[in-house]
């Protein structure tokens, strides 16, 4: 908020600022009345009734009154409908992550993903925000306003942001032990860039074909895997599971963990539990330490550590989920990073 990136949030950011400076005034006001008083005490008395309707009544109307005229100028149409060709999301939370549907578009398929919100710079986008389980509350305060994600309710937000840059938006309704470690992040990518990034994650992860990667997906399903993500295009993907590639449809089948394919390419695991680079640019690294020590790194999580398996084992089903670099993805390019 204090460094807005998009219209909306310099909107708040400039009320918040006037309301900020009018109560630095006021407070000035007050110590200089206060010290007035002191010095003026035992010489003639102030009549009362100025201090009623002045102090009491005519101050605080100009002043609370001209605060409430600010806002509703500058925060005039934040509520407003979808604007005309804005990317469309459907964002829900979960305990504690975040999935997201990309709607289909004329020259672009739907699909989902998860933890990372990735949109166009200059592009209006219109965020529609459910819950599957408790309260949680999206803000990403270099972007736009917070708005509480209610279950059973479809509440809506729309934001451009105006630069690109990765800004980070934690849950801010408290929600369970793991509150502090569900946190969005959401990428703004110059256009080409995002279309570019669109299209690989639009498409199926690749049929594993190294013996190691083979090996891997066998592993993913004999270890019940599959009965919480997906991993859309291979064989395992989410068979017979509620997040399998035959029930993506969000509001039919919510999964019941984040959705895998090409995760490789997010900068975080675990809804911004795990950077998912070592500092060489592997991923497969965050990836092994997440299978193995999941409950160490996000405890209460809903998926247990895999500590039972062989070393060999883990290598293995990271071969398979880590697959082949993806276009657009991952951390290659460096961005500007925000924070609240």
């Amino acid at each position: 908020m204090l460094r807005p990136a998009g219209p909306q949030a310099e909107a708040l950011a400039g009320v918040m600022n006037t309301t900020l400076v009018v109560c630095a005034f006021a407070f000035v006001f007050a110590m200089v009345c206060l010290a007035a008083a002191l010095w003026w005490k035992g010489r003639r008395p102030v009549p009362t009734a100025l201090w009623l309707w002045g102090g009491g009544l005519v101050l605080p109307v100009l002043v609370f009154g001209g605060l409430l005229l600010n806002g509703e100028r500058l925060a005039h149409g934040l509520d407003d409908p979808s604007p005309p060709g804005a990317l469309r999301v459907a964002v829900t939370g979960h305990l504690w992550w975040w999935s997201m549907r990309y709607e289909a578009e004329p020259d672009a398929p739907a699909f989902a993903t998860a933890n990372e919100l990735r949109v166009p710079v200059g592009r209006p986008v219109t965020l529609t925000l459910a819950s599957e389980d408790v309260i949680h509350s999206y803000w990403v305060p270099a972007l736009g306003g917070k708005v509480d994600l209610v279950p059973g309710r479809l509440n809506r937000l729309t934001f451009t942001a105006s630069q690109a840059g990765v800004f980070r938006g934690p849950c801010s309704e408290y929600c369970g032990t793991q509150h502090a470690a569900m946190v969005l992040q959401v990428v703004a990518m110059p256009p080409e860039e995002f279309a570019k990034w669109r299209r690989a994650q639009a498409g199926d992860a690749p049929e594993p074909v190294s013996r190691e990667a083979l090996r891997g997906a066998a592993l993913f399903r004999e270890n019940g895997c599959v009965a919480c993500h997906a991993v859309r295009g291979t064989k395992v993907a989410g068979e017979a599971g509620p997040g399998g590639a035959a029930k993506q449809d969000l509001a039919q089948a919510p999964p019941l963990g984040p959705d895998l394919t090409h995760v490789a390419s997010r900068l975080w695991l675990g809804a911004g539990a795990l950077r998912n680079r070592d500092p060489l640019g592997d991923p497969r690294t965050a990836l092994r330490q997440w299978i193995t020590d999941v409950q160490q790194i996000k405890p209460g999580a809903r998926m247990p550590s895999y500590r039972q398996l062989k070393a060999d084992e883990i290598d293995a089903m990271v071969e398979f989920l880590a697959g082949p670099p993806v276009a657009g993805g991952g951390s290659e390019r460096p961005l500007v990073a925000s924070t609240p």
